[in-house]
């Protein structure tokens, strides 16, 4: 359905494209209009004095805490147990619960440590503040994700050369030259995505009282309301991010187009150091200890049952907008993400134009949540296609969230077409009277768990949307997470807390049935396989 496909791909373009180059516009009229503001915002692009300070503050916790959690993460997935499927799952689960809700949770947890210790008489202040526990808590909060793209690397190890090499060489030659350069591309895009994420985050960071660049367009643009200035000052960071994209693009090729291996043993396990079995069971074992902690501190600051839902009433409002806005992010993103899938699954193959797809896919990642938002004003608030076509200023925050996350869900329906039995699909063209009742009856059913995993991916992740939805929010409106990252500021009561502590089971029980959803997709995609 070439007209359906065209359409889904237009629609791509004006949610994901269009705010960019909305954005863009007011940086390329002062350059090209005003020497002097060319000069001014050339100035801004190349940081020095107190922007290259925040420059450096960025990459210090960023690069602190990419470091610890792909370690971690790598550790964890090294490790063999737990063998049950639920405690193997769990940290996955935590991928799309936001970082500040880690930072209320470890927050309590030093608190009630502190406070521990003290009665044994054991006079130690924990940190509070300061890059040391900005970075820890942003290790914490992207663990689930170096965790689960290491585990994803190592599980799609395939058994047969590993064996065949083991005959003739020492598991450590076997372990350095083959599995290690084999799983390397889709690890090093975890660590990419997390540096990446922990790069454009200012949540974090202001809430420990670090300053950071990313923290610094945003009060810089709050102030001046300039678009072009806030671009050129972000420019160092869309340039960081964009090389983190690059190699999205490899690891993530190579995971989509990759078979997974069945449930057996592993033969990889047993290239294993013992040493290194013991690290990788601490490790597993830290990152069992970082999902509890993530629970108990939520339980611990929120109180009982009675007060939580208490603090909830008044912020019912917001909670039933917050989840209008996620699933409207997710209905809307489903259609273009598809669309590209399609693309981006018949391209393999093709050379540079297969990557030029891929990038045109990845790098709006790039762009700080912040200054998507500004883009999105500058569309329609006054923009070329306001007149166009008018929307409520209601509707911008699930534009923002639908134009940000609608990348990664055609990367996961990518995979899922990719991984489609071929002699299915034949089958259904072959016999089927129409387009539509192949489509209906074959497609649909294959593409089903992937395309309602997709749908929950964006949900979660709008769900904690934060950057983007606070620059595009209407007057006297607000999502949770807004209203809860605000009050955060005045410190963790009970009732930001128990806000804090919906949101994150929000989001592992959506997230939980995205991994169901998709697993159960790899199965039906493979056809007789699947069934076997």
């Amino acid at each position: 359905m070439p007209g359906v496909e065209a359409l889904g791909l237009l629609g791509f373009l004006v949610c994901v494209h269009l705010p960019i180059l909305a954005l863009c516009q007011p940086l390329v009229a002062r350059l090209v209009g005003s020497p002097a503001g060319a000069t001014a915002l050339a100035d801004l692009a190349w940081p020095s004095g107190r922007q290259l300070d925040l420059l450096g503050a960025s990459l210090e916790v960023s690069l602190a805490a990419t470091g610890m959690a792909g370690l971690l993460g790598l550790l964890a997935a090294l490790s063999s147990r737990p063998r049950g499927r639920l405690l193997r799952g769990l940290p996955l689960a935590l991928v799309a619960v936001p970082p500040y809700v880690h930072a209320l949770a470890w927050s309590t947890v030093l608190f009630r440590v502190e406070t521990t210790l003290r009665g044994l008489g054991l006079a130690i202040e924990l940190p509070r503040s300061g890059p040391g526990v900005t970075a820890w808590v942003m290790a914490m909060s992207r663990l689930p994700l170096t965790y689960g793209m290491a585990a994803i690397a190592l599980g799609l190890l395939p058994d047969a050369p590993i064996e065949a090499a083991r005959s003739v060489r020492s598991d450590r030659a076997v372990l350095l030259r083959i599995a290690i350069p084999l799983a390397a591309p889709i690890a090093a895009a975890g660590l990419a995505l997390a540096f990446l994420l922990s790069l454009l985050d200012y949540g974090v960071p202001a809430l420990f009282q670090v300053n950071v660049l990313a923290l610094g367009v945003f009060a810089d643009y709050s102030a001046s309301g300039d678009a072009a200035r806030a671009l050129a000052m972000a420019m160092p960071l869309v340039v960081l991010a964009a090389g983190a994209c690059l190699a999205l693009v490899a690891g993530w090729r190579r995971a989509a187009l990759s078979q997974p291996r069945g449930d057996g043993h592993p033969t990889w396990i047993a290239l294993l150091p013992r040493g290194l079995r013991g690290l990788s069971g601490l490790a597993m074992a830290l990152v069992l200890l970082q999902a509890a902690a993530l629970c108990a501190g939520l339980f611990v600051a929120a109180g009982s049952p009675a007060r939580i839902l208490a603090a909830l009433l008044p912020a019912r409002g917001d909670l039933i907008y917050s989840l209008s806005v996620a699933l409207g992010a997710s209905l809307l993103a489903l259609g273009p993400a598809l669309a590209l899938a399609g693309r981006l699954a018949a391209g393999e193959g093709r050379g540079m134009r297969r990557t030029l797809l891929w990038l045109a896919t990845l790098l709006p990642l790039a762009v700080p949540a912040p200054l998507f938002g500004i883009g999105l004003i500058a569309l329609w608030r006054g923009g070329p296609l306001a007149a166009l076509l008018p929307l409520s200023a209601a509707t911008l925050p699930v534009l923002a969230s639908a134009g940000r996350f609608a990348p990664l869900a055609a990367v996961l329906l990518t995979a899922q077409l990719l991984r489609r039995d071929p002699s299915l699909v034949d089958a259904a063209r072959m016999h089927q009277a129409g387009v539509l009742q192949g489509w209906w009856q074959v497609g649909l059913p294959l593409l089903g768990p992937g395309l309602l995993a997709a749908a929950g991916l964006v949900f979660t992740l709008a769900l904690g949307e934060l950057g983007a939805t606070l620059m595009v929010l209407p007057p006297g409106r607000s999502t949770l997470t807004a209203r809860t990252f605000n009050y955060l500021h005045y410190g963790a009561s009970e009732a930001v807390a128990g806000a804090c502590l919906v949101l994150a089971l929000a989001t592992v029980l959506v997230a939980t049935v995205v991994l169901q959803a998709f697993a159960a997709g790899q199965g039906m995609a493979r056809g007789s396989e699947g069934l076997s």
